[in-house]
């Protein structure tokens, strides 16, 4: 199914929301970064010279410019920057190793990389790969792009074009990149936008590294189209994500559950002035009963959020007033995007039954950079095949039944380890938890537990106990472990390859 022009949004360049905003509100504030305050003003100044300077040293459309740093507004000048040329943004993880960093250098072909000196030890292998290097402290320094003339409007730019190579987890071979079009992201944005009725007073804390599809395309796009602001921090500290909430005006906050968790473990959150939040989401995982209680108890309940890179990061809401009847539910698709649940085959399936989450609209990728037969068989039709099992109720809400990968057999019976963690999630000793399949002589396959308690007593049959009338006899774990927290990579995602290595 191809995506018109009229059916991903009439704008061109996603240029074109900073400089609205210069105009129309130029001495508002869109940034707050390390106590400096950037006006729209500022940022499209910013933005312009930089695209100067990126055409002045021979970036033209279709180039790559790849991104390696900490948080810092250089983030969004250089994208916008990248946008107004027709150039293609590669923000890279900083977590990267130095041989993950040189992979994907090679695979996008940079022509140009900004980077911190802080991450110089990583670009041996990248270096040779790319024609130019600017820094962002040191020298050379990518001050020197700002001497050329200013680029004040886009050329030649179109909804199809590509904007962004945004590189998946790989938590499997290795990463592959998704290809973000500039319609990808204004129809991302347009339906973040309806679906939680940004308008330009709201304020964001931006804590998680922005190279993520989450970060980025969920987040920061949307709130540029919104004309909203943003709180750039470095570093994620959730002890200062309270300071923000209290001293910024901060409106709204999109963590992983663990950040939450570890706020309201903090001293003193029972006394935190959190009454500015109106729309608080967590995503990447499901969050346990006692979270979503805990923070009810403080006036701000939160919404749940489902997405993945391929789809732009942001596809399933669960509204806050759901959420503790739902618990583990993904919630129903964003405007402007169709979720179906399909067979083997293709074939949709009724309400109820198991099968493949598929998605379609703007948010759907163009595809895979450099890899058309990965592509064929993620988007066909149409439609993005997640690779995610999941089920629906009828009533239009979808829930996560779980990787198809992660799928064990016990006894010949398929049991999936995000529905049993769904239920896990509602005993009151439960934290955090993630479920995986361990060999057994007689079963093939049983799910082991593994629990981060407010219990250090807990024992299985207590936990098995307290979801019997949820769980399926074959279904519930047959081993417990306890730990101290669960393995993590960067997204805030559980890491199931490394609990089976323990």
């Amino acid at each position: 199914m191809d995506r018109t022009e009229h059916e991903i949004g009439t704008v061109q360049s996603v240029d074109e929301w900073p400089a609205f905003w210069a105009r129309y509100a130029p001495d508002r504030t869109v940034i707050l970064f390390d106590g400096r305050a950037i006006t729209w003003a500022e940022l499209e100044d910013r933005s312009a010279r930089l695209a100067g300077g990126l055409r002045a040293a021979g970036i033209a459309k279709g180039d790559r410019v790849g991104f390696l740093s900490r948080n810092t507004p250089e983030f969004f000048e250089t994208l916008i920057a990248c946008a107004r040329l027709g150039a293609i943004f590669v923000p890279f993880n900083i977590r990267l190793a130095a041989g993950e960093m040189a992979y994907m250098t090679g695979n996008a072909g940079l022509s140009l990389l900004i980077a911190e000196t802080f991450f110089a030890d990583r670009l041996d292998g990248v270096l040779p790969q790319v024609a130019d290097a600017y820094f962002l402290d040191g020298t050379p320094s990518a001050d020197a792009l700002d001497d050329a003339e200013p680029v004040r409007a886009a050329d030649d730019v179109t909804p199809a074009d590509p904007l962004l190579l945004v590189y998946t987890s790989g938590t499997t071979g290795h990463s592959k990149a998704a290809v973000i079009s500039h319609g990808n992201a204004a129809g991302t944005a347009i339906a973040v936008i309806n679906a939680e009725g940004l308008h330009p007073d709201d304020r964001v804390v931006l804590p998680a590294p922005l190279a993520f599809a989450g970060s980025v395309l969920s987040i920061g796009l949307p709130f540029l189209q919104a004309g909203a602001s943003m709180v750039i921090e470095r570093e994620l500290d959730p002890v200062h994500l309270l300071d923000d909430i209290e001293r910024l005006g901060v409106t709204m906050l999109k963590l992983v559950p663990v950040i939450y968790q570890i706020m309201a473990a903090s001293p003193g959150f029972a006394e935190r002035d959190l009454s500015g939040l109106r729309s608080p989401t967590y995503g990447g995982a499901p969050a346990s009963m006692e979270l979503l209680r805990t923070y009810q108890d403080r006036g701000v309940p939160l919404s749940g959020a489902y997405g993945l890179t391929e789809g732009c990061g942001y596809n399933l809401l669960l509204p806050a007033a759901e959420a503790l009847t739902r618990i583990g539910w993904a919630g129903k698709p964003l405007p402007f995007q169709r979720c179906r649940i399909v067979d083997e085959y293709g074939d949709e399936v009724p309400a109820g039954e198991v099968g493949e989450l598929v998605i379609s609209g703007p948010c759907v990728m163009q595809g895979y950079w450099r890899d058309p037969a990965a592509t064929a068989a993620t988007i066909r039709d149409g439609w993005l095949h997640t690779g995610d099992l999941a089920l629906t109720d009828g009533l239009g809400y979808f829930t996560i039944v779980d990787r198809a990968k992660d799928m064990l057999i016990s006894g010949g019976l398929n049991v999936y380890p995000a529905e049993v963690e769904r239920a896990l999630r509602l005993h009151p000793a439960v934290v955090d938890v993630a479920v995986i399949g361990v060999p057994d002589e007689r079963w093939g396959e049983t799910p082991l537990a593994c629990v981060v308690s407010n219990d250090p007593e807990l024992t299985l049959e207590s936990l098995v106990a307290g979801v019997a009338d949820e769980l399926a006899d074959y279904k519930r774990p047959r081993r417990l472990r306890l730990l101290d927290e669960l393995p993590r990579n960067a997204n805030g995602k559980i890491l199931k390859r490394a609990l089976r290595e323990l």
